[in-house]
């Protein structure tokens, strides 16, 4: 008998430790996505990163900054606070499944400071964004960004409008506030489906859609209804969409797009992408879909244009931000 109880009360105290320490559900990792808005961003308080990041956390921007750590994440922190100490995030959505959470959010701020080279003027900036986070035992563990750093850089001055016959896109000469932030969410409602069959059609979208070049396809999966956010100012709804997919999906050359993460809550598929636009540059990006009736209804949409404008050489390199080593 003693040596049954013996050999009973070690595994007893591991399955103690094991629900002592779970992992956390989805809710509770969507609060904690929120803590990191409201108590590091929008607060400044850099020791919450402590208590809310992995000690091996990892950042992933294809933006220039070489933000990588937590160390490099804390400092990347205090200078956009310097450059803009009204600093602030509203978080628009949270969508979490598993170990995975999806946020959408858009940052205000008066530049009053420098910011990654760039001198104070004075105007109020917006960007919009949309991240996701993975955690692990109620810490965040890694998160990839796709964030309008460019918009950014228009609205302070130090992109300048690209003329149209050197670029053709309209994001490149953005200067209206609306161009930098999300547009009015879409009223329209209905069955939401479920995550399950929500995934499926925005696997099949881009699978029989964009990656086969077949434009009927890719439109059938989108509600008459449609509303669309993006970095494009003047694709809003269903006929502006139509058109601007008109002139980006090409049955001779199609785009190979491959999903590389799907976070699914409810009627909303969050994805995370990157598409091969061909002589070795990738575009990167991140949507947030919602679904009503089997159809797309409205889509956010956000691209790391970025990178590819200046190794097209079209924008001049952004200044790259430095960990340094003094105190913040």
């Amino acid at each position: 008998m003693l040596a049954r109880i013996g050999s009973v009360v070690p595994a007893g105290f591991m399955f103690l430790i094991m629900v002592e320490v779970p992992q956390a559900t989805a809710q509770t990792n969507a609060e904690i996505v929120q803590r990191v808005a409201d108590e590091v961003w929008n607060q400044g308080n850099l020791a919450v990163a402590d208590e809310l990041f992995a000690d091996d956390f990892a950042n992933h921007d294809p933006n220039p900054g070489g933000v990588t750590d937590l160390e490099g994440y804390k400092r990347w922190v205090h200078s956009w606070r310097a450059a803009f100490p009204d600093y602030h995030v509203e978080v628009h959505d949270l969508i979490a499944e598993g170990d995975k959470v999806g946020a959408r959010y858009t940052v205000t701020g008066i530049h009053q400071g420098e910011l990654f080279g760039v001198p104070a003027s004075g105007i109020q900036v917006a960007m919009k964004g949309i991240n996701i986070y993975r955690l692990d035992h109620r810490k965040i563990a890694e998160v990839h960004r796709s964030y309008d750093l460019l918009g950014v850089g228009q609205q302070v001055g130090y992109f300048e409008p690209l003329p149209e016959e050197v670029f053709p896109f309209s994001f490149a000469r953005r200067t209206e506030p609306g161009d930098f932030r999300w547009g009015e969410p879409s009223a329209v409602t209905g069955d939401p489906g479920d995550p399950e069959s929500n995934t499926a059609l925005c696997v099949r979208e881009v699978e029989e859609g964009w990656k086969q070049g077949d434009l009927a396809a890719a439109l059938g999966y989108v509600a008459p209804t449609f509303v669309w956010h993006s970095i494009y100012p003047e694709v809003t709804d269903y006929e502006s969409y139509t058109q601007w997919l008109q002139e980006h999906i090409d049955p001779d050359d199609p785009t190979q797009i491959t999903i590389e993460q799907l976070i699914a809550e409810r009627d909303k598929v969050v994805d995370l992408y990157s598409a091969d636009l061909g002589g070795g540059m990738t575009l990167s990006g991140i949507r947030i879909s919602r679904f009503a009736d089997g159809k797309m209804v409205e889509m956010w949409r956000n691209e790391n244009v970025l990178p590819v404008l200046i190794a097209m050489g079209l924008f001049p390199a952004f200044p790259e931000f430095t960990v340094g080593d003094g105190e913040f």
